[in-house]
This record gives C-alpha cells, sequence and structure tokens, in this order.
C-alpha cells in the first residue's frame, strides 16, 4: 500500500468478510481534487463463483437506489481485470459492535441517549429502504435481514450509516433465494427469518430491537454456547426485559424495546417510522438536552488514540447535523 485499482489508490485495508474485503481509497482530478472512497471487491477465491457475483450484484442494485443519509452510498458498481467492486460512500469511523467493545474495555458506557439515538437514526434508513421504489415507482419491498451491530456504522462525526445490504432480499433481485435458505447473521435473526417463514420488513424491527437491546445492556438475549442454543432461544424469544439487566433507564423504553422483540409480527411496531416515534417520545422526555454533536464527541473521545489524518481530516469538514435532522419525504416525520 498503497497501490493503484483502476482509477482509485487504495491506501489501507479497513474490513474484511466472507466474500469481500474493503479498503480506504482516493481518486483524484485536475486542480489538485481528491475524494475519498471505500471499494470492496470480491475475495479472490469468490471472483468466478456465479453466486457470490450474483449476490454482489444484488447489492449494488440494491444500494443504488437507496439515497438516504443513512444508508452507506454506492456510486459505482464494475468489474477490473476479473474482479468485480463497487464504490461506496467512506464512513470514517467504526462499526457498532467495535464502539460497544471498546466502550466496555475503556470503562465509557454507551448510554441510553446514545443507544436511543443511534436506534432512531437506524429506523430513519430502515424506512426509507423498505419504502423505497424502482423506476417505474414499483415499491421494491426491500428488507435487509441482516441488521446487526456489524452492519451499523459510526463515523466520527457522529453520522450513523446502515451498511450492507449483500443479503437483502426484494422483488426483483437477481439471485433468488431459495425456500427454507437462511442468509445473514444468525444472533440477530428474527423468530420468521429462522424458521425460514414468509417475512416483512417487521423482521429487521426485530433485529434492530436486538441491537438496541445489546447497546442498552451488554448482553445479547440469545447468546448460547452452539448454534443449537442459539436457534432454540430465538425460537422461544423468553427476553428479559432490559431494566431488569440494567438501572436507569428511561420510562417507557422497555415498552418500546419489548415490543420490537414480539414473536408476532403484528404485534411488533407496523413499520419503522412508528418504532422511530415511540423512541423518540422517550428519548426527549429522558434526554431534553441531547444535541446532534454529543455522539461525534463520544466517539473521538473513545478513539482519540487511534484517530489518523484521513479521519480528522472528514471530521473537520463533515456536517454530522445532516443524519440528525435530515427530515425528507423517505423519513419518518418529527416526533
Amino acid at each position: 500500500m498503497p497501490v493503484e485499482f483502476g482509477r482509485y489508490t487504495l491506501h489501507e485495508k479497513v474490513g474484511a468478510g466472507g466474500m469481500a474485503e474493503v479498503y480506504r481509497a482516493t481518486t483524484g482530478g485536475a486542480g489538485g481534487f481528491e475524494k475519498q472512497f471505500a471499494i470492496k471487491r470480491i475475495l479472490g477465491h469468490h471472483a468466478e463463483d456465479g453466486e457470490f457475483i450474483n449476490m454482489f450484484m444484488d447489492e449494488a442494485r440494491i444500494a443504488a437506489v437507496l439515497n438516504h443519509p443513512n444508508i452507506a452510498q454506492v456510486f459505482e458498481f464494475d468489474e477490473l481485470d476479473g474482479v468485480y467492486y463497487l464504490a461506496m460512500e467512506y464512513v470514517s469511523g467504526r462499526n457498532l459492535s467495535e464502539v460497544l467493545r471498546r466502550a466496555t474495555d475503556r470503562d465509557r458506557p454507551f448510554g441510553h441517549d446514545l443507544a436511543t439515538h443511534v436506534a432512531m437514526e437506524v429506523c430513519k434508513g430502515l424506512y426509507a429502504a423498505h419504502g423505497a421504489r424502482d423506476s417505474r415507482g414499483r415499491r421494491m419491498k426491500i428488507i435487509h435481514r441482516d441488521i446487526s451491530p456489524q452492519n451499523v456504522q459510526i463515523s466520527f462525526a457522529g453520522d450513523v450509516k446502515i451498511l450492507d445490504f449483500g443479503v437483502a432480499k426484494a422483488r426483483d433481485k437477481i439471485i433468488k433465494t431459495e425456500a427454507g435458505t437462511i442468509r445473514g447473521k444468525l444472533m440477530y435473526m428474527a423468530p420468521e427469518q429462522v424458521r425460514a417463514k414468509a417475512m416483512d420488513h417487521r423482521a429487521d424491527l426485530f433485529s434492530l430491537g436486538l441491537v438496541l437491546y445489546k447497546a442498552l445492556t451488554g448482553v445479547h438475549p440469545f447468546d448460547g454456547e452452539s448454534e443449537a442454543q442459539v436457534v432454540d432461544k430465538i425460537r422461544k424469544v423468553t427476553i428479559a426485559a432490559p431494566s431488569s439487566l440494567v438501572g436507569g433507564l428511561p420510562a417507557g423504553l422497555d415498552e418500546v424495546v419489548m415490543r420490537a422483540l414480539a414473536v408476532d409480527p403484528g404485534h411488533r411496531h407496523a413499520d419503522a417510522a412508528k418504532m422511530h416515534a415511540e423512541l423518540a417520545r422517550v428519548h426527549h422526555t429522558a434526554s431534553p438536552g441531547f444535541t446532534f454533536s454529543a455522539l461525534g464527541e463520544y466517539m473521538r473521545d473513545l478513539f482519540r488514540d487511534e484517530l489518523g489524518v484521513a479521519d480528522l481530516d472528514l471530521v473537520s469538514g463533515s456536517t454530522p447535523q445532516a443524519s440528525w435532522s435530515s427530515a425528507s419525504a423517505s423519513s419518518p416525520p418529527p416526533a
């Protein structure tokens, strides 16, 4: 590093998963113009795997129609020398899983105000995705299916972004999921997803409920010593209220979380806008002085010894208020 990759320069690897690796990259132009991107490339051993390529194409097609401050943007999908890649928005920060782990290590609790704010921001992104329409005006019926702390990115400026629509299900996706096939992270699946039953956007709300539960309590209710134990707990869905595990939670928060975690989708929030509204009522009552800058300040303090020049440049040039006040036609109405 750095190495050239087409018109991009790859500077460092910032992530890797089962099917792809992600690099921080830049591209230049006239007059010293430079912009940062995240380049996501299919791993070499999957480069000729038709199913993985189709999943990658699905992610590109689905994410390309989603234009919202709380969803990481996809700008380009292409192939270079047999390597398929996505050029995506580079979000300088850490995912929620890393944040919660660091918060525990540094004894810097991720308070209920921050946890609720993050969940509200994810609600905004999910509402936009669930209601997305294609170029013909048809509802795409997108379900993310993999909402988890790893797929919630928090920038050092305080922005919250949903990542990775690689396993999302949409009506016109290229690769068709076979009946009985389960994709996504098991620990954060809704019961109907684990049972490989029909599901809709409310499965994402269940997953978000689990993310919020983990952020509030530090405990995952479905944690087990084996996959079989995890599956059994998900199917039984016996969950203690968050306030029974940690003190100081504001009134009403238990009810919002437990409603999201209802076994029957019909007993959950009707959509992400409704969940956002209920969280907002609790949040604004319990934390009236909370401002959009609080999350960014917390992030920069928590990771102050890891902030590089590139991170600080992005923070200084960012507008964290965008995702805090991003009212649009596809966003939930203010509570």
